[in-house]
């Protein structure tokens, strides 16, 4: 039994060891403001626009990432994290329906982690740290949220230097310019990018800060942006080399469903014709050297019309020197992450480790030695049954005699408790008793509050209700378990003793009092043999045990003989075997038998008496295996050993 539990911990404990956070490496932000230990599943990205730092994981399989974007929400004090919270409720309320607010989250490092979960798969999160308020942006491509992967990375924030003489380390975000001259990187993050149209259209526009081109665009031209979608295609060809807006507006006349479309001018000079098909979508039509295109706009509703403007009043017509001059910063900006990557690996081996304890380094190895020595111990138990076997079998080989003579051990690869008993003349018995394995229900029971709370209690925001739960499923557990073992006591424990072809030769039926065990011993077709009595009260001192007869009078008593053996048990246990109990058994004060116990981890008696008149050699022989089974000296201290 205590095999089978130690392989079952030595698998969860591989199990935790290897749902762990494992830590790759330190990182820094632009601004080197703190230093934080990046989770080995995420990886450094170039941080772009007023981003200090982005992490980002990234699925092999799908090739879908998550990505978290820190940024600095203020400088001085002057806006509470309070207030960082509430702005970002209120900027993201129309947005996202069913935005929540989380209950604020105590890292380990002392820093109060304030989040918003906008909708299952984007969060936002503030935290105040030396006088500045971070934002986090974090985005995932399915749920749910790695909250325990971003609370144990943020957890590990500290300052960026780790003593006042230790060497100011190179930044892990953009080089630090100390020539106060912007380089390529910095330019272009601060000035959105142009993109041409494609298909000879002659236009340029310039995309917001974060923007991509949709290279699945069936038009000229597209992008996606955070919160917003265009695509231009053309529309219609005219004749004339140029349209002029009263063309426009008989063509638009013709067309069903346009008429009602606004006309306005933005800053470029030109004349948009724009309607607002449904809440999220509005098409703006205008007019290009000589053909008229149509741009499809769809956003997050409500619609932001002036956002949408601001993209279209930056049309243009295409300039090669300004493409000329982008590409070249991009060509420096390429460079510039080039050196940046080799900084990270730089930086992250001169940046001081934490420093970890005995265990977490040498973690795998206890375990491991954990299980070998349950592997050893496995192996020791199987030799010692096989050697109860070899020396059971050449004791009952002798010749039989008058006196009672037996040879009991236990087995221990066994789910039930269970005893081998040998006798000359070729008597070879089992005796097992079923008794309900708690070691086993409580691992059991164990095992399935991990599973229920990994399933239904996974996010970090329920953390209290996490807690809450497991308290209350250990307690309703262990009062289950409780109940059910006093059941199984209160309606009586058997042991069967077996001859080898599985016959009954006996039953003891174990009944639990208040103060004492009362044993009734029966034979193969049911008649009582006889009564054990087992008192916790004399157990106190030594072990004593009462043979009656089935109308209870005192046959015999069964008495340990070493009182100081009794004390040291009790702190000791039994000591490798040398504090084992040895008992004589008496009758009238008479000793008329004993039972000595073998110097050995593993359970081994032998037991000679010469029973007198009115004494049955089964009662004593029953005496024996109860002794065995429910009164054994333990390797551990025990208030009853």
């Amino acid at each position: 039994m205590i095999y089978l539990v130690n392989i079952f911990c030595f698998l969860n404990f591989l199990f935790a060891q290897g749902t762990q956070q494992s830590v790759e490496r330190w990182v820094a932000p632009v601004d080197e403001s703190f230093i934080l230990q990046l989770h080995s599943a995420w990886q450094l990205q170039e941080p772009s626009g007023v981003e200090l730092l982005n992490i980002a994981k990234i699925d092999p399989e799908s090739g879908s990432y998550s990505s978290v974007l820190v940024t600095k929400e203020d400088v001085g004090g002057s806006l509470s994290l309070e207030s960082g919270v509430k702005a970002s409720v209120k900027e993201n309320s129309n947005i996202y329906p069913k935005l929540r607010r989380l209950p604020q989250k105590n890292l380990t490092n002392g820093i109060a982690l304030d989040c918003v979960l906008l909708n299952d798969t984007n969060e936002e999160c503030h935290f105040a740290y030396r006088q500045a308020i971070y934002k986090l942006t974090v985005t995932v491509p399915a749920a749910p949220i790695p909250f325990d992967e971003i609370y144990f990375m943020f957890g590990t924030a500290k300052p960026f230097t780790t003593s006042t003489n230790a060497p100011k380390t190179p930044s892990l975000g953009a080089p630090p310019n100390s020539s106060g001259t912007p380089t390529g990187e910095e330019l272009l993050e601060n000035k959105p990018r142009w993109l041409a149209a494609r298909e000879n259209a002659g236009f340029m526009l310039r995309l917001p800060v974060g923007a991509q081109p949709n290279a699945q665009s069936s038009g000229v031209f597209g992008f996606k942006a955070k919160g917003l979608t265009m695509d231009i295609a053309r529309y219609a060809t005219m004749e004339s080399q140029s349209i002029s807006d009263v063309e426009i507006e008989e063509f638009f006349n013709q067309q069903a469903g346009l008429k009602k479309a606004k006309a306005v001018t933005l800053n470029n000079g030109i004349k948009f014709w724009c309607l607002q098909v449904n809440p999220s979508q509005m098409d703006c039509y205008f007019a290009f050297k000589n053909t008229i295109y149509r741009a499809w706009s769809e956003m997050i509703p409500p619609l932001d019309t002036d956002k949408i403007y601001s993209v279209l009043g930056t049309l243009r017509a295409k300039d090669t020197d300004i493409l000329a001059e982008q590409i070249r910063e991009t060509e420096t900006l390429l460079r510039s992450k080039r050196n940046t990557q080799e900084r990270y690996r730089v930086a992250a081996g001169s940046v001081p480790a934490e420093s970890k304890t005995w265990l977490e380094l040498n973690g795998f190895l206890v375990a491991w030695l954990l299980f070998a020595a349950a592997l050893i111990y496995g192996l020791m138990v199987y030799l010692a049954d096989q050697s109860l076997s070899r020396k059971g079998s050449r004791w009952a080989q002798d010749e039989e005699t008058q006196a009672l003579s037996l040879f009991i051990g236990g087995k221990y690869l066994t789910l039930f408790p269970k005893v081998r008993i040998y006798a000359p003349g070729n008597v070879a018995l089992s005796a097992y008793a079923r008794r309900p394995p708690l070691l086993l229900v409580v691992a059991a029971v164990y095992a399935a509050l991990n599973v229920l709370v990994l399933i239904f209690f996974n996010n970090p925001e329920e953390s209290l209700t996490r807690l809450g739960v497991m308290v209350a499923l250990a307690l309703i557990s262990l009062l289950s378990v409780g109940l059910w073992y006093l059941l199984w006591s209160v309606r009586g424990q058997r042991v069967y003793v077996q001859d080898e072809s599985g016959q009954n030769v006996m039953t003891i039926n174990r009944r639990l009092g208040l103060f004492a065990y009362r044993f009734v011993v029966r034979d193969s077709e049911g008649n009582p043999i006889g009564l054990l009595k087992m008192s916790w009260r004399s157990h106190l001192i030594r072990k004593h045990w009462w043979l009656l007869d089935s109308q209870n009078v005192l046959l015999a008593e069964v008495i340990e003989d070493s009182l100081w053996k009794s004390v040291l048990r009790r702190f000791l246990g039994h000591f490798w075997g040398i504090l084992r109990a040895h008992f004589k058994i008496v009758r009238n004060h008479e000793t008329i038998g004993w039972v000595r116990r073998q110097w050995s981890p593993f359970l081994r008696q032998k037991i000679n008496c010469d029973p007198s008149d009115g004494v049955d050699g089964r009662l004593v022989l029953a005496c024996a295996v109860a002794i065995s089974l429910y009164d054994r000296d333990r390797w551990y201290p025990f208030w009853l050993a």
